[in-house]
């Protein structure tokens, strides 16, 4: 599942996001705490400047796979 969650991302990056370089992987380490920085929003400064685009993608390559199934 790995590799082909991997495989569906690196064929979103080609087509939609050219300026990444990153791995599936590393893009999410990098959002592995969203959930506690975003909970509250207390300080949005906090907040990661990851640009959310990304992690979209990335949101997106897991929702084909899983609907491929």
């Amino acid at each position: 599942m790995q590799e082909e969650l991997a495989r569906e991302f690196e064929g979103v990056k080609q087509s939609e996001l050219q300026f990444e370089t990153r791995s599936l992987r590393e893009i999410l380490s990098v959002h592995s705490q969203d959930f506690t920085d975003w909970r509250y929003l207390d300080d949005p400064e906090s907040l990661s400047s990851d640009p959310i685009d990304t992690l979209q993608y990335v949101g997106c390559a897991v929702l084909n796979v899983y609907n491929a199934d």
